[in-house]
């Protein structure tokens, strides 16, 4: 069983927020799809790298001895059991050895990239809560 601390701060936790952050991120961009050709070019590249994320994130599960499509099923579902298991960091750990660290660092830089991107997209958040208050007022 791995012990809690090693848990909060392993690659487990950096991996189920990057996954949050990158599908409420994807929601926002196609929020804001009028402005057509720069959005297109972003939302691509996004995409693109939201699904190497996630094939990596899948191979890393099956490395870590979790069934394909029990591993298929986590990527797809940030709070699916398999993400509580005690034991799934330290199969991640073991699986990884000493590139552990740098995979780590690796997946927390993404996770830090997904939030400002994030943040800097919450403009848009604002912009459709006071798009609907209008239409709400005229009605």
């Amino acid at each position: 069983m791995a012990d809690p601390i090693s848990l909060g701060l392993g690659i487990t936790p950096l991996v189920i927020a990057a996954l949050k952050g990158a599908k409420h991120t994807k929601s926002k961009i196609r929020l804001v799809q009028h402005h057509k050709k720069e959005l297109s070019r972003v939302r691509k590249r996004f995409t693109t790298q939201l699904s190497n994320f996630r094939d990596e994130c899948q191979l890393l599960l099956q490395d870590a001895r979790v069934l394909p499509d029990i591993a298929a099923q986590m990527v797809d579902d940030d709070s699916h059991d398999h993400w509580a298991g005690d034991d799934l960091e330290c199969q991640i750990r073991d699986s990884l050895g000493r590139k552990y660290l740098e995979v780590q660092e690796v997946t927390k830089e993404i996770r830090d990239q997904i939030t400002k991107m994030d943040e800097e997209l919450s403009v848009f958040d604002r912009s459709a809560e006071s798009s609907e208050t209008s239409k709400v007022s005229v009605t």
